[in-house]
């Protein structure tokens, strides 16, 4: 399989770079670097995500000026972002239930806890005024006396 880089593999699916970074960012596409350092991708799988069209005469007479070939390019490049956007927000939102669902469980064991202190706060409080209770009565005369 060839492989090619983001400035032909936009050239082939007719988009921009910056559309072909998003697609890899979102993991549609796989990237390599060369030795050279620069970002490689493979031809079949910008061909797979963005099939070539076939392209006839018709078409050509119809399309005429570059103006159409570059909104063209412009609307799929906004398709991808788009993908990609929607592909995030999915992400993040499945993130942030995980996330909500972990703080409700942890405030749970904070609550059970927090119970568990106060009743053997308040238990340790009883206790210990009766001892002071049965410490504080005064003792009679004859019980001092002969104990």
């Amino acid at each position: 399989m060839s492989k090619v880089t983001l400035q032909q593999a936009a050239e082939m699916a007719g988009i921009t770079k910056q559309a072909i970074r998003k697609a890899i960012s979102a993991g549609k596409l796989t990237s390599e670097k060369d030795e050279q350092g620069r970002i490689i991708v493979h031809a079949g799988d910008v061909e797979r995500i963005w099939p070539r069209k076939p392209v006839t005469s018709e078409k050509l007479a119809e399309v005429g000026a570059s103006t159409t070939n570059q909104s063209d390019k412009v609307t799929s490049g906004l398709r991808v972002e788009l993908e990609s956007i929607k592909e995030q927000l999915r992400r993040a939102d499945e993130m942030h239930e995980r996330e909500r669902e972990m703080l409700s469980n942890q405030i749970e064991d904070l609550r059970a806890d927090r119970d568990a202190w106060r009743k053997q706060a308040s238990t340790l409080l009883l206790e210990d005024q009766r001892e002071k209770e049965q410490e504080a009565k005064p003792q009679g005369f004859f019980k001092r006396l002969f104990g």
